[in-house]
């Protein structure tokens, strides 16, 4: 059990290290052409929603 929750734990690490070091090339381009945008466009945080209504 004590692997386990070690193995967690570098998991866990490996990921935030690959997110905290992957380059930033958000500059807002994968907003759709078309779509509705509302809030301050100049907020610290962005959420994209994908939805398929089938």
């Amino acid at each position: 059990m004590l692997w386990g929750g070690a193995a967690i734990v570098v998991i866990a690490i490996v990921i935030v290290a690959f997110v905290a070091l992957s380059p930033d090339d958000s500059d807002g381009s994968a907003l759709v052409t078309g779509g509705s945008f509302i809030g301050d466009p100049n907020a610290p945080v962005t959420l994209v929603e994908f939805a398929d209504f089938q």
